[in-house]
């Protein structure tokens, strides 16, 4: 007998190791799961009949991720988190897009938003998963299906809330009927696409994946610690009087910033004040994403960050691995067309830069040792949890 939603609740839902993802949602053969809000953060739920086709379970990465699996289904071998600190990759490099407002308008560099907008542009998908602010709850963000490049400027410049991206899987093969998509997800959204290709099921789904997009990842935090911020630091008690939010508003690196209803921009916190003192130190990271060791997104086809170290005039640039076959070509045939600058990126930067590398591979990692020693859930990732150490000098964005 195959694996049931029930299975899936027991076993990850009720032990806390549900990432949020969307992933059972997105892949239910009776659409019969939908991602419900418990205490304002996402959860699956069970709305329909449960036909144990095993889907949701057997592509959910909240209690089993098999990296040494992945690695060799994807790059012909296994390596380890110390052997291969940011994963396997062919090229590090760093750019942006040579659209000046897109450049501009973006988290980083523009390079995510360019290779998507190329991909949609030039055939590669007929489309992808992206996350946007929530058009009903505007202080909130949700997924979303875009197929051309004007609709991706509804992309969020950054969230710092897990976003269940993989949800709309199934929306996207079956009812809009594309045969070639693209997401763009954190670590965890990754791990859950690439056991759904290795598994081959749902066959739709697995045969329509092409492009995976992965964005370096420290954390995703409780929505209740964004909430805070606004009342503590901003004064606005209501949270319903928002109808936009920012939060990488004014210079790089950026600002979280709040329009209300009375037309009022408030400038709420920097960056660095939000990220590092505030959500970062852990009050209010996802408990999920303490156990996790994965902050550059190791299987995607492209994995994309910021770069905080001071490099050239204009500090909006991002990181790029490129790590298979379809994301150095899509990269190089992208430089090909104009659309993205790229110029080589020493990898060492990228553990340095800001507290993100730290945070998952060295402390979730030391965690999730201490955790299992006593015996609480933990997440298994196939490879052993050793650190591996990487002496320098942490760069903060300020």
């Amino acid at each position: 007998m195959q694996e049931s939603f029930s299975t899936l609740k027991k076993q990850v839902i009720d032990r806390g190791l549900c990432t949020a993802c969307g992933t059972c949602a997105g892949v239910c053969s009776e659409q019969a799961i939908e991602m419900v809000c418990v205490e304002e953060e996402p959860e699956p739920k069970l709305t329909g009949k449960c036909n144990q086709c095993g889907f949701c379970y057997n592509a959910c990465p909240g209690g089993v991720v098999p990296l040494a699996d992945m690695d060799r289904w994807l790059f012909g071998k296994p390596s380890s988190f110390h052997e291969a600190p940011l994963g396997m990759y062919r090229k590090s490099l760093r750019g942006y897009a040579t659209d000046h407002r897109l450049r501009e308008s973006s988290s980083s560099g523009g390079v995510t938003s360019a290779i998507l907008n190329y991909a949609l542009d030039s055939g590669v998908i007929d489309g992808a998963i992206i996350v946007c602010s929530n058009p009903q709850m505007p202080w909130r963000c949700s997924a979303t299906l875009v197929s051309c490049s004007e609709q991706t400027r509804s992309a969020t410049r950054s969230s710092p809330e897990m976003v269940p991206v993989n949800s709309l899987l199934k929306h996207s093969v079956v009812e809009k009927g594309w045969r070639k998509i693209g997401i763009v997800g954190l670590p965890c959204h990754i791990h859950g696409l690439r056991k759904i290709q290795m598994k081959g099921e749902p066959p739709e789904i697995s045969k329509a994946i092409k492009l995976c997009i992965g964005l370096f990842c420290a954390a995703t935090y409780y929505f209740e610690g964004i909430k805070h911020l606004l009342v503590e630091f901003a004064g606005i008690e209501e949270i319903k009087e928002v109808v936009a939010m920012d939060y990488k508003g004014g210079r790089w690196p950026g600002s979280l910033t709040v329009l209300t209803r009375d037309g009022k921009i408030t400038h709420v916190a920097t960056k660095h004040e939000y990220t590092w003192h505030f959500l970062g130190p852990a009050p209010y990271k996802r408990d999920r994403c303490l156990m996790c060791p994965d902050f550059s997104a190791r299987v995607a086809d492209l994995s994309m960050g910021d770069v905080f170290q001071k490099v050239s005039d204009n500090p909006n640039l991002t990181a790029v691995l490129a790590r298979t076959d379809i994301g150095e070509t899509i990269l190089t045939s992208a430089s090909s067309a104009g659309v993205i600058s790229l110029e080589d990126h020493p990898p060492e930067f990228i553990p340095k830069s800001g507290m993100g590398w730290e945070s998952k591979e060295h402390a979730g990692i030391f965690r999730t040792r201490q955790r299992k020693r006593f015996g609480w859930p933990t997440p298994d990732f196939q490879y052993p949890l050793k650190i591996c150490p990487l002496p320098g000098k942490i760069v903060f964005p300020s």
